[in-house]
């Protein structure tokens, strides 16, 4: 699945990692906690999403020495086959500038019809990036998105429908602070240690 040459590469940062004793080492990766050993095996054993982590913490520098050429050279060729890798290529090249070339993957991951790249397209859509600004298409995505069940889509369409609304919006923050309170008396009336406090 993957070619000889990365699966040298994967067993040399493999040795390089144990030399330096950071099997250990731990990193956040999408909103989660990994070992870099437990990444590494993933990766040797020719697990795709190990190899994009892998790639990732490559190009970024975390937990190891950054080496963007290797880590982008796992990305580029592992994009065509996985999702998950043209994505994270799609990141690299935001990070990088390069803003047409994310468009246009994210185009072809919108057609495939990739969940996370609908989203991602949403936002290019509404901030104009690799394309022109179009909020309409913004909207559709998102939508689109939302429907699919993606739960950022969904935060987002909830707080545009409270921003867009002037009333909600005046109000929003008086009703966060009675809700606060009348929870707080709640919890003080059924929690005996504050007995004191109530008499």
């Amino acid at each position: 699945m993957i070619s000889h040459q990365t699966k040298q590469q994967i067993d040399n940062i493999v040795i390089e990692s144990k030399k330096l004793n950071l099997n250990e080492e731990r990193f956040l990766y999408k909103n989660k906690f990994y070992s870099l050993g437990k990444i590494l095996r993933r990766a040797q054993s020719q697990d795709l999403t190990g190899i994009v982590i892998l790639a990732s913490i490559l190009c970024t520098g975390v937990v190891v020495q950054q080496d963007l050429r290797t880590g982008m050279g796992f990305l580029k060729e592992l994009a065509p086959k996985f999702p998950l890798a043209k994505l994270e290529l799609c990141w690299r090249h935001n990070k990088s500038g390069n803003f047409i070339d994310q468009y246009s993957l994210i185009e072809e991951l919108v057609a495939e019809s990739y969940l996370p790249a609908i989203c991602r397209m949403a936002a290019l859509q509404k901030n104009g990036v690799g394309t022109k600004k179009d909020i309409q298409k913004y909207e559709s995505y998102l939508n689109e998105a939302a429907k699919r069940g993606h739960i950022q889509a969904k935060k987002e369409i909830s707080l545009n429908h409270i921003n867009s609304n002037k009333i909600v919006r005046q109000y929003w923050g008086k009703l966060t602070y009675f809700t606060n309170v009348v929870s707080g008396i709640i919890y003080m009336l059924l929690n005996p240690c504050h007995e004191k406090l109530i008499s």
